[in-house]
This record gives C-alpha cells, structure tokens and sequence, in this order.
C-alpha cells in the first residue's frame, strides 16, 4: 500500500467522522479533505498529523460542557458544526502555504540582501 494511498484514506475517513459526528458539515467535510489533502501535499505526515491534532481538539472544545454554552449558541446562528467558510477561515491559509511549499520548497536558508 503506498504512501499516499494511505493519507488519502485517512484524510477521507477524518473528513467523513467529521461529519457523522456533527462537527462538520457536508460542505465542511469537502473543505477538509481540500486542506488535507493540500497539508500533506506540502508537509507529508508531519502537517497532517498536526493537522489532525488542530481538528481534534477543536471540535472537542466546541462540545465541550455544551450544555452550559447552550445560550451562547443561540445568539450565534452556525452552532458547533463547520462549514466551509469556517474550515477554509482555519486551514485556508496553512493549504496556501502548502502548496507553495509543494511547488516551491523552503530548505531553511535566508538571504540577505544589503
């Protein structure tokens, strides 16, 4: 099984709990799979694994004592559940840097020009 067979599976199967779990829309869930899939593109299994810790935890602390935030809420029309707008205002910039670094690798050096 290759490597990239396998980030795509777990990029899917994140993205499709997501949204069993309510944490994402359907909308949400395609959206995440395009940051996913662009982390990885750029980052490997370092930026997805930290991807998938950012996700993680941000949807247990959006349920998290939802209960008591309950009125809090209600004032706010989108609840606890992502949609697009709201995965790409998260992920959106770091799948552009993705890419550039896809594209255009940063080896770590700095030149300074005087």
């Amino acid at each position: 099984m290759s490597d990239h067979f396998l980030a795509i599976s777990f990029i899917l199967l994140i993205s499709f709990a997501g949204l069993k779990m309510k944490s994402l829309t359907i909308s949400g869930a395609a959206a995440a799979c395009f940051i996913g899939f662009s982390i990885f593109a750029g980052f490997g299994y370092p930026g997805l694994i930290l991807l998938g810790i950012f996700f993680g935890s941000s949807s247990f602390w959006s349920k998290f004592k939802r209960d008591q935030k309950k009125s809090v809420d209600d004032l706010l029309v989108k609840g606890d559940q992502r949609d697009a707008i709201q995965v790409l205002a998260n992920g959106g910039v770091s799948a552009l840097i993705s890419i550039l670094n896809a594209f255009m690798p940063f080896d770590g050096s700095f030149t300074v020009y005087s």
